[in-house]
């Protein structure tokens, strides 16, 4: 049974509630900023609450249904599960409310690292963010993966690296639009362009870089903002995520109102409408005909892309699942980026590594 306290900020409610009871209290304009989600005694007290909707698909429903209603967990104990309002995430996480994160007017979470060598002409390299290691954690920073946290002594010194978090979703947005928050995507590509103006960034001097989840960020920004794009890995389908995993990402029917393959087809005709091919390119994708992506890769962003981009086709064979791929394509992934951030080209075409 459900209640609200007395200052009508915190809601204690059950799974077996369901998300109606956010809509009541919406609709009496009473809405609280944060939610105790009390397990049924039914459930593991051991597990968080994304991890129970894995295995109950009500669970799912209801977790799917407060994400859509800005509501994300980041706590759990004594079998309770917290989440907070969006809009009050700089009053609760802590490395914003330090300061050790910075938050954007639209509320997009980032950090930016100062450069090795201070310079009039900076460089800027935007990381995008994995898929956490602990997919399901209760704590926020499932958002935000510090992916390569070395990355700046490998490139041009005079690179700035900002990082920007996935928030929203179940597990992220994999930095497209989500129910909740319809301009996601326009807010990360005016954060990028507020960093570019702020440092007097050419346009030519900047690199977009993830894998995985970051790499469907990455290819995205890319194509909108036309910027230099080093991509391993890029997860433009969910197909087999849906058909393997019975939707291991929470992607199906919950957080999105588009499909990523139809997110792809669109960004890829309004960038092929505006730019002409050529025999260069600042756009890289690097993935491998090992991993089970490789099908909706090559379908949904290599040919259609066929003719302005350079691909690495990596052979290594340590390669024998999709998270493989990154992590033995570190070479190639930092060659890229480095020739893209010394304002340099690739050739189009396609190139099988090892």
């Amino acid at each position: 049974m459900y209640k609200i306290n007395s200052t009508g900020k915190v809601l204690y409610m059950s799974p077996s509630d369901g998300p109606q009871v956010m809509d009541a209290f919406i609709s009496s304009a009473i809405s609280p900023d944060f939610i105790h989600l009390s397990h049924d005694a039914k459930y593991d007290k051991r597990l968080n609450i994304i991890e129970i909707s894995r295995m109950d698909s009500s669970v799912r429903e209801l977790l799917a249904g407060l994400a859509n209603r800005g509501f994300y967990v980041y706590m759990f104990s004594d079998g309770v599960s917290r989440l907070v309002q969006h809009t009050q995430l700089g009053n609760l996480w802590n490395p914003v409310k330090h300061g050790t994160f910075e938050m954007d007017k639209n509320g997009v979470v980032y950090t930016l690292q100062a450069p090795q060598v201070a310079t009039d002409s900076p460089k800027l390299l935007v990381v995008f963010s994995s898929i956490h290691e602990t997919m399901y954690t209760a704590s926020l920073m499932r958002y935000f993966t510090q992916n390569f946290a070395s990355i700046q002594k490998y490139v041009a010194p005079e690179t700035i690296v900002l990082r920007i978090a996935d928030v929203g979703g179940i597990i992220g947005s994999f930095y497209l639009n989500n129910k909740y928050d319809p301009n996601n995507a326009n807010s990360i590509q005016s954060l990028i362009s507020s960093i570019v103006a702020k440092y007097s960034i050419k346009h030519e001097s900047v690199v977009l870089y993830g894998g995985s989840k970051g790499a469907t960020g990455a290819l995205y920004h890319g194509l909108v903002g036309q910027y230099g794009v080093v991509a391993v890995e890029p997860i433009v389908n969910d197909e087999h995520y849906y058909a393997t995993y019975d939707d291991l990402h929470f992607t199906k029917n919950t957080c999105f109102d588009r499909k990523k393959e139809t997110e792809f087809l669109s960004v890829i005709d309004a960038f092929r409408k505006r730019v002409e091919p050529c025999d260069r390119t600042r756009i890289a994708i690097v993935y491998s005909q090992r991993s089970p992506q490789r099908t909706y890769i090559e379908k949904h962003a290599i040919v259609p892309l066929a003719q302005y981009i350079r691909v690495y086709n990596s052979e290594h064979p340590n390669i024998k699942d999709h998270p493989d791929v990154a992590r033995n394509a570190i070479p190639i992934t930092l060659a890229s980026i480095n020739t893209l951030l010394y304002n340099l080209s690739l050739d189009v075409g396609s190139q099988t590594i090892i």
